[in-house]
């Protein structure tokens, strides 16, 4: 736009009225006066999930999220969405126990379903889905401590899987699963703060479990150290307390999205930094405010998808930072 100061000129107007025309167009249209770039990040509405649902188990693999279980009653169905072509396949083999509020984590290319809730009640039950060729692997041995809403962590190749509750009774329970060889470990030290239904994430060996609920809304932030099996809760609050949050970690902080404050469902978009040991607020909430939904990263854009705000949800928004 910078040219138009020129045709401005031979229109035989006002020299001093042009020079101050140029300078307000030069600020605003070619980059002048030195300040902050514009926040460039957005959210965009996807192709919505075929089933609406949340407490959802998830996973990515291959550049593909796979959406599994989760409440519309107690599903079972896998369906994966595609982002590369924003489209969803389903058919997939369902998994063997139908369940919501599972833990769901990727480990060499499969993604292993753990705990939850069923028609029968609280599970310990572990499976696992081979998306590469549509199976599933049954008799895993169980989880020790049925239970659901838990957070689950992948280091040094074995699940860690964090707090959680049954019933009323929220638990600070660790306990952690080594594929390799088909067992449970348990007596890790407790989290110090027991909770269910809260958000989590993995950065540098060090599983981070943020918000949640434990009879209060929580916004308190703890991080467990497998290598030392040691708890350090002295970082910084999330500034947003909330259960049912979604979290995945991109670029070496951790995205918390949307959940339930107590009185209202939020699409507040808040980044923790465990270097730094702050958070940062996005002004730009996710569109549609909820609960319980799931986020998975692929290709540098953080993906929500379902969730629960007064009805179950298939929605799906990107946020491209």
């Amino acid at each position: 736009m910078c040219f138009r100061f020129l045709s401005f000129l031979k229109g035989g107007r006002s020299p001093c009225l042009a020079i101050l025309f140029f300078f307000l167009i030069l600020a605003t249209s070619c980059g002048g006066g030195g300040g902050s770039s514009a926040d460039t990040s957005a959210w965009k509405t996807k192709a919505p999930m075929p089933t609406p649902r949340a407490g959802i188990a998830s996973g990515v693999v291959n550049g593909k999220i796979f959406v599994i279980g989760g409440a519309g009653s107690v599903l079972s169905m896998v369906e994966k969405y595609n982002p590369g072509d924003d489209e969803w396949v389903v058919g997939l083999t369902p998994m063997p126990t139908a369940r919501q509020l599972a833990s769901g984590c990727v480990l060499g290319g499969k993604i292993y379903v753990i705990g939850g809730i069923g028609a029968s009640g609280y599970l310990g039950v572990t499976e696992m889905y081979d998306p590469s060729k549509n199976t599933w692997t049954v008799g895993l041995t169980p989880m020790p401590t049925p239970r659901g809403g838990a957070v689950c962590g992948v280091v040094n190749n074995k699940i860690y899987v964090i707090g959680g509750y049954v019933d009323g009774r929220t638990y600070n329970t660790v306990e952690v699963y080594d594929p390799s060889k088909n067992t449970w470990t348990t007596g890790l030290r407790p989290m110090p703060t027991g909770r269910g239904d809260a958000a989590g994430g993995v950065i540098d060996g060090k599983i981070y479990v943020i918000g949640g609920r434990n009879g209060a809304i929580l916004n308190t932030v703890e991080a467990y150290s497998p290598k030392s099996n040691s708890w350090q809760s002295n970082l910084r609050s999330m500034p947003t307390a909330r259960n049912g949050a979604s979290a995945a970690v991109l670029g070496g902080m951790i995205y918390v999205a949307s959940g339930y404050t107590g009185g209202s469902y939020t699409g507040a978009l808040e980044i923790y930094d465990p270097s730094a040991n702050s958070w940062s607020s996005i002004s730009k909430q996710a569109p549609t405010p909820r609960s319980h939904g799931t986020a998975r990263v692929i290709g540098g854009k953080l993906y929500l998808i379902g969730g629960y705000n007064g009805v179950r949800r298939n929605t799906n928004e990107v946020f491209v930072p």
